[in-house]
């Protein structure tokens, strides 16, 4: 698949049944063995993910950027980022990435860095000046946040109880700056290079809003 030939757009209410399947087989693949398994029988299903992403779409956020990324018809993933609502972030920073996912077939082929790069792109044109998210310690997804320039914050309450089980998490940070494409680097990006270029890491899945 050439990226070249991904269309990013925003979603409609026709795609909320697609959505909702991406959602639960990226969740199966991206968390098997890392949350509980009463957890994912009970939550990654499609029947209560179409719910949410029904209202989602009816009565979006303030200000959201919910982007999906498709190729000849085919849904390969989406970002939904917008206000920041998770308590561990509140105060750290203007925006939140609500959710970045990739169908499992669709990873390691440079979509999540375009999701990801226009997503928060799209986040600096609303007018927000900085962007965070939170990711299980144990997602291969903290190398992809780390390879595009997230800055790693420093937050006490750490964990999250799933299903019973306190599991760790790592939150990174990212200044955001309008007019469209441009970020500021963090302190840590001494080569001057946007990490957000960088296509040779592909995310499994983040999930940040529980």
């Amino acid at each position: 698949m050439n990226i070249q030939s991904i269309v990013l757009r925003k979603p409609e209410l026709g795609d909320i049944e697609t959505l909702s399947a991406l959602h639960v087989a990226s969740w199966k693949g991206a968390y098997q063995g890392l949350l509980p398994e009463a957890f994912l029988a009970q939550h990654a299903r499609v029947d209560i993910w179409i719910r949410i992403w029904g209202n989602i779409l009816k009565n979006p956020a303030p200000n959201a950027v919910i982007l999906i990324a498709e190729a000849e018809g085919r849904l390969l993933g989406y970002f939904n980022g917008g206000p920041t609502f998770s308590e561990g972030l509140k105060g750290h920073a203007t925006a939140e990435v609500h959710g970045l996912y990739l169908h499992p077939d669709s990873q390691g082929k440079g979509i999540g860095s375009k999701l990801f790069r226009s997503g928060l792109q799209g986040l600096g044109n609303k007018g927000f000046s900085s962007a965070a998210l939170w990711v299980f310690s144990g997602n291969p997804a903290v190398e992809f946040y780390r390879k595009r320039g997230g800055r790693e914050l420093e937050i006490v309450n750490r964990e999250l109880e799933v299903g019973g089980t306190l599991i760790p998490r790592r939150f990174f940070y990212w200044r955001l700056k309008s007019p469209i494409g441009h970020l500021l680097l963090s302190s840590g990006d001494q080569d001057g290079k946007n990490p957000l270029a960088d296509d040779h890491y592909e995310e499994a899945a983040c999930e940040n809003d529980g």
